[in-house]
């Protein structure tokens, strides 16, 4: 097996956003440090396709075919699919799939090398597998071909550079950002002004706030429970903020660690004491639903579900606030993240034309464009627009960016090839403690040796 590639960023996330405008930069919201203060960007004229020097016409007639997610980002999209057939002359068909039928098609349209797909969505859970199994076209060289791109319009180093790292193998990129994401907290803040309670700082506080507001009507708190990527996506934000790790310096697993049971045992309780019924077979989808239908108080998520469930559309628009993950004793905040990329499969048949596309959707003229259809950037460009706030919750952007700030990218073993196998063994467990039939040092004893045999395995 191909050596594993840590994510790596040289500087912390927020420097990446250091020309966000002055009303982001006052906000410091719970357990996170304030933010200092940056210089307004002076914004320069749009940039459209037709600014490229590129030759758009040279695939007309051509069908491409994209495997992607029921998402924000493919509903933002899809709108604009029409600006690119004129532009390009071509016919774009999405597959829209829910995450787990995406993922099980994926894995196999990949490994058999089908050319069904020109085109796919990425996310983290995957990336690792896909790029160490050799099923991801490499991009760099359709990068370097004048025909197919002008660099200097595109501006890859606007693209965050986390993002870039997530879909980059051993210096070759595979795939490429459309959205970024951290988990952040989610709360009534009209349920929270009437009983004077402030938005918890520490995980003790979000237990006790969540315990006090449960009623027979009403969740105090809500998170995924679902076996895989669900539970244990956002288990991890609270593995690290406890001061847990997935691995420790030998590369043995350490999230049975101490620290790692009480994260666990803490985010148990949260859901079995506090949150609704059936949470133990809830995706992020159950849970958005619970929230905007204001049947919860409080829900940890990715921030792109913020503007889904606060839509004008749902019972709770206008009621939610927004605030960073709670703190543990005086350990730092370490949220979850998540990157969802657009890459090719190896066995596609129209690539040059299928590149055109990926070049297009993620370039920095559809950045604001993108985000005011409602999907997370991730472009630097659309984070420091002074537009963003025209159409984005100040409060979910100011939260956004803090929670991207507290971000450790290299704390989560997302380039594995081995991840997926990873995910579904702990978060078996994850459920048994849930289910109570294990204690939660059970469970990560047991989860820690199926992990050793899938590394010793994969070796």
């Amino acid at each position: 097996m191909k050596k594993h590639n840590p994510l790596t960023t040289s500087l912390p996330l927020l420097l990446v956003f250091m020309m966000v405008a002055v009303s982001l930069t006052a906000f410091a919201p719970p357990g996170a440090p304030p933010a200092a203060e940056t210089p307004v960007a002076t914004e320069q004229p749009a940039l459209t396709a037709k600014d490229a020097k590129i030759d758009w016409q040279q695939f007309k007639g051509t069908t491409l075919n994209a495997l992607v997610v029921k998402h924000w980002w493919t509903d933002a999209i899809t709108p604009l699919l029409p600006q690119f057939e004129e532009l390009t002359g071509m016919k774009v068909n999405f597959d829209v799939l829910s995450e787990d039928t995406y993922f099980q098609k994926a894995v196999t349209e990949l490994s058999s090398g089908s050319s069904a797909h020109d085109v796919l969505m990425v996310g983290n859970l995957q990336v690792g597998q896909y790029m160490n199994s050799g099923w991801l076209e490499p991009l760099d060289g359709y990068f370097k071909n004048t025909q197919l791109t002008d660099l200097a319009w595109y501006d890859m180093e606007d693209l965050l550079k986390a993002g870039r790292d997530a879909g980059n193998l051993n210096g070759t990129q595979y795939a490429l950002p459309i959205g970024s994401e951290a988990e952040i907290l989610m709360y009534r803040k009209d349920i929270f002004a009437d009983k004077g309670i402030k938005v918890p700082t520490t995980f003790d506080e979000l237990y006790q706030t969540a315990k006090s507001l449960k009623t027979d009507q009403m969740a105090g708190y809500v998170s995924r429970g679902k076996r895989g990527l669900d539970v244990l996506w956002e288990w991890t934000g609270y593995l690290l903020s406890f001061g847990g790790r997935y691995f420790d310096e030998n590369g043995k697993p350490a999230f049975n660690s101490p620290e790692g049971v009480a994260a666990t045992e803490l985010y148990a309780k949260l859901l079995n004491e506090t949150g609704p019924e059936g949470t133990i077979n809830w995706s992020w989808m159950e849970c958005s639903q619970n929230f905007a239908q204001l049947k919860s108080a409080m829900y940890m998520e990715a921030a792109g579900v913020g503007p889904v469930v606060d839509a004008k559309a749902n019972p709770v628009f206008g009621k939610v606030g927004y605030a960073t993950m709670p703190q543990y004793q005086d350990k730092p905040v370490i949220p979850n993240y998540w990157f969802w990329m657009l890459g090719m499969p190896t066995g596609g048949k129209n690539k040059d034309a299928a590149f055109l596309f990926i070049e297009w959707a993620t370039s920095k003229a559809l950045g604001l464009p993108l985000s005011s259809g409602g999907s997370s950037p991730a472009r630097t460009s659309v984070w420091s627009s002074p537009k963003i706030l025209t159409w984005a919750n100040p409060d979910w952007a100011k939260a956004s960016l803090a929670a991207l700030d507290q971000v450790q990218p290299k704390l989560v073993p997302y380039d594995r090839a081995d991840f997926p196998e990873i995910t579904d063994a702990i978060s078996a467990e994850l459920n048994n403690v849930q289910n109570g039939s294990k204690t939660a040092q059970q469970a990560m004893n047991d989860a820690a040796a199926a992990v050793e045999k899938i590394v010793s395995q994969s070796k």
